[in-house]
């Protein structure tokens, strides 16, 4: 149950906090006060997009939080648990912020988290009802949904899609695998095989072969350095390996005047001793380097061969080695493209088939449902205001299956008594789509485990004892959910358990929305005004009293 919500900065909104109780709850007040402005708040948080001009002028960035009671969703606080978003009781609090640049983040329980986790968390705390529905009521989408919706169909449907899905894929794959070109396609990729094949290119063997030629490219300058600095180190009396000895030699004799060159004695020897190892080391590198025209002539001719094929195939050498293994496979998939062929339509016959049942299974289960929704829909009708209409919901078996299934859902609706059911766009007026649309919202809503529901002037179009009766349902309905109703009928308000009333004032050159709990005497003005005109009437004050007095 939603407890408590915060908005700051959003709208015309400076700074407003409110506290909800269970049962229903009215929201009022004159057109443009901002009384919608309060449900975009709440679908802020709740996960929906958000953009730059929701953020109040002059305000760096705009922020919602909304505060619910999971005390009696256990399976709520278990999944909090499992995404490690649990706060330590039963409580949960979704925080949006948005900057006037656009930008914004997600939190649950203080946690930043994505917003894909955050819609699939407030889809299961509120269901908002919005002013109009009843416009996409009209599409064929919107009617499946609420056909699958109310019948829970969600894991006949996810089997449906996953069949769907995988047959999907086998059709592509199939597809993929014949070949689209003449033969010469196929011998072009031999072709290509072969190159490599007899090039024989192994891995980091470019790099290799790349050390190889620069060397015997340089050995006669290699050879004549190396013995110049061999000569440097080892040639006559001034070489540096003499150099070091003689310098360990006076150093140990002085040692004995001054004990602390004993360090620099012992980093000399030391010295002396690598000197030796580099000068062993280069000698036999020396012996090593040999001017080979042969070998460099033949090193040579490769890595031009190696490159061309390189360029031919648009990588770098040292990726060369990669292509041969990816034609083979190609070559091997072409020349066994039929027995491929073969066990993939195998497979595509198979899942048909599986379709086909999963489709039937999922069609005979919407006809049972739409039976038991049409009747209650016709039920509800004809208490809303069009006694003697009729519901029907049809369900029509489509030749070529898609995502949501192998069914047409169509919604039909007789208006009056003796009138064959028809689409809804060819036979109900605006006040009947929207009484319509009112009497599904509220069947949908008392069926569902969701256990927050905001209506959002879904009463729009009604009046009388229609809207008495409607005000009736949404009590009804708010025994069981907390109901919040945005509605401009005093039927509807005088039947709420809780009053707010949303307000418009001027402060400081600029306009901003206020809330106020209505307490009984402030409800019965609330009301009269609805009901009057520009002026209060006592006639007015005394029908608001009456009103009120018969839902005590």
């Amino acid at each position: 149950m939603l407890t408590h919500l915060a908005v700051r900065d959003f709208a015309i909104v400076s700074e407003l906090e409110l506290e909800l109780e269970p049962g229903m709850t009215v929201l009022t007040g004159e057109t443009g006060a901002g009384k919608s402005i309060l449900v975009d708040a709440v679908s802020l948080a709740l996960g929906e997009r958000g953009n730059a001009h929701m953020v109040r002028q002059d305000c760096a960035r705009a922020e919602v939080s909304v505060t619910f009671d999971l005390s009696a969703q256990s399976h709520l606080q278990a999944y909090l648990e499992e995404q490690e978003l649990e706060d330590g009781d039963a409580e949960c609090i979704l925080r949006r912020t948005l900057s006037k640049e656009g930008r914004t983040r997600a939190y649950v329980n203080g946690r930043t988290v994505p917003l894909a986790l955050l819609r699939e968390l407030g889809d299961q705390l509120i269901d908002i009802h919005g002013q109009h529905a009843h416009q996409s009521l009209l599409h064929a989408a919107t009617q499946r949904q609420i056909l699958d919706d109310w019948g829970n169909h969600g894991s006949l449907l996810a089997s449906y899609r996953a069949t769907w899905k995988a047959l999907k894929a086998l059709r592509e794959k199939l597809s993929g695998i014949i070949p689209e070109g003449p033969d010469g396609d196929l011998e072009f990729l031999r072709y290509q095989a072969s190159e490599l094949e007899s090039l024989a290119l192994s891995a980091g063997e470019t790099a290799e072969l790349e050390v190889e030629f620069k060397r015997l490219n340089h050995a006669g300058e290699l050879q004549l350095e190396c013995n110049r600095v061999l000569e440097q180190l080892t040639g006559d009396e001034a070489c540096a390996s003499n150099w070091l000895q003689h310098s360990v030699s006076t150093l140990s004799r002085l040692e004995s005047i001054d004990p602390d060159l004993s360090p620099v004695r012992k980093l000399l020897e030391d010295a002396g001793v690598l000197v030796e190892e580099a000068v062993s080391e280069l000698q036999h590198h020396i012996s090593h380097v040999e001017v080979d025209g042969a070998r460099l002539q033949s090193i040579g001719n490769r890595l031009e061969h190696i490159h061309d094929l390189a360029r031919k195939h648009k990588l770098s050498s040292d990726e060369l080695h990669t292509v041969l293994p990816m034609l083979q496979a190609q070559i091997s998939e072409r020349e066994n493209a039929s027995a491929h062929i073969a066990e993939l339509e195998t497979k595509i016959a198979e899942t048909e088939e599986k379709l086909l049942k999963s489709a039937a299974t999922l069609r005979q289960q919407r006809q049972k449902t739409a039976k038991r929704l049409a009747q209650r829909l016709s039920q509800n009708i004809a208490q809303l205001g069009m006694a003697g209409g009729r519901f029907e919901i049809q369900v029509k078996a489509l030749e070529v299956a898609g995502p949501s299934g192998a069914d047409e859902i169509e919604f039909l609706v007789s208006a009056n008594t003796g009138q064959a059911p028809q689409a809804l766009a060819r036979v109900a007026s605006g006040g009947e789509l929207s009484r319509i649309s009112l009497a599904i919202q509220v069947i949908v809503a008392s069926d569902n485990g969701v256990p927050s529901l905001i209506f959002d002037e879904v009463d729009v179009g009604i009046g009388g004892k229609v809207a008495e009766i409607v005000g009736a349902r949404l009590r009804t309905l708010g025994k069981k959910r907390q109901v919040l109703c945005i509605t401009h009928l005093p039927q509807v308000a005088a039947q709420a358990h809780a009053h707010l009333q949303v307000s418009k004032r001027q402060r400081k050159n600029e306009t901003q929305t206020q809330l106020t709990v209505l307490q009984k005497k402030e409800r019965v003005q609330e009301i009269a005004r609805m009901l009057g005109g520009v002026e209060i009437s006592p006639e007015a004050v005394a029908h608001a009293r009456e009103m009120l007095g018969a839902n005590e």
